[in-house]
């Protein structure tokens, strides 16, 4: 009983910033949503990029190839598709920008959107990587 009580209170906090994140996301994609439908969708498309990729290499049960030539671990990882990610949005409300009369304080705090989700899935991957120490 004692074992189980240390588990669930070292797990409890990344539990909780797991589901706040993943709250915080599906918040910013209604926004971008709401403001312009295109870049709602294109975000959503590449948020799924980016789970998917992390989900096959972070979690993998082996070092991937890649890492082992780059010498980087988990965490490092993720940070650097977390700012691949920020660059291919950021690209894509720049594109927006140019097609569409959007005005460029719309497009400012839409980028403000796009780095706070960035933010939230790098600290839901992070917070992933303790669960999964604990209970895998």
């Amino acid at each position: 009983m004692e074992k189980s009580h240390k588990v669930i209170s070292a797990t409890f906090e990344p539990f909780c910033k797991v589901i706040g994140d993943i709250f915080l996301v599906l918040m910013v994609a209604t926004i971008l949503m709401t403001v312009n439908f295109v870049y709602g969708v294109f975000f959503i498309c590449m948020i799924l990029i980016y789970i998917i990729i992390s989900e096959q290499w972070v979690f993998a049960h082996h070092q991937p190839r890649l890492m082992k030539i780059l010498k980087i671990d988990s965490k490092i990882f993720i940070k650097i598709t977390g700012i691949l990610i920020f660059l291919m949005l950021f690209l894509g409300i720049i594109v927006l920008v140019l097609k569409t009369d959007i005005m460029v304080i719309l497009a400012i705090l839409m980028l403000l959107l796009v780095r706070l989700a960035r933010g939230a899935l790098e600290s839901f991957f992070s917070s992933q990587i303790v669960l999964r120490r604990h209970y895998l």
